[in-house]
């Protein structure tokens, strides 16, 4: 959640406590808290809507090399962005309306439904996380494989085998 000022929620995070429906709504006024209506039951009320505080596990090199490479991809499409918008005396923008009804398209299409092409943007745009992903479950693999070995090599009776079939595993893993 970040905050424009003390009393504006820029973007928020929320739970409907009566049928546990997560959504978001952008720039919530403090004191509107209490008029948020869940967009499945339309439940409402301070004691109904709470805010969702996410735990970010900061020390987490994955979490924070993703959350790195996710402002990248953000800052990428402002830029893109704006540099199709038409600037305005008071230096706000105006977005065509071409690009409005082609975007709003795309919001309402789900992605099995999107063309190979606009299904490609969004695969280019997994293709800056993913080799971290991969790594991410490769270490995971490795860390059960050694785990397996650990354990074959103080109840096993037949150790060498068990541990020479595992790491032929971790090797045809990895080939």
């Amino acid at each position: 959640m970040t905050k424009k000022d003390s009393n504006v929620l820029q973007i928020s995070d929320f739970i409907c406590q009566s049928c546990e429906t997560e959504f978001w709504v952008p720039n919530v006024a403090n004191e509107d808290m209490n008029r948020l209506l869940c967009p499945v039951c339309d439940e409402g009320g301070e004691r109904k809507i709470l805010e969702l505080r996410h735990q970010n596990p900061k020390d987490d090199n994955l979490f924070e090399l993703l959350a790195n490479i996710e402002h990248q991809r953000w800052a990428d499409w402002q830029k893109y962005l704006h540099s199709l918008c038409l600037k305005n005396e008071d230096g706000s923008l105006t977005i065509p309306i071409d690009s409005v009804k082609y975007w709003e398209r795309q919001i309402a299409t789900p992605y099995s439904e999107l063309t190979e092409k606009e299904k490609d943007s969004d695969r280019e745009q997994v293709h800056r996380y993913w080799p971290h992903i991969e790594a991410a479950k490769d270490a995971e693999w490795d860390a059960a494989i050694d785990k397996a070995i650990k354990i074959t090599n103080e109840e096993s009776e037949h150790f060498y085998k068990i541990q020479r079939i595992l790491q032929e595993l971790r090797m045809a893993k990895r080939g």
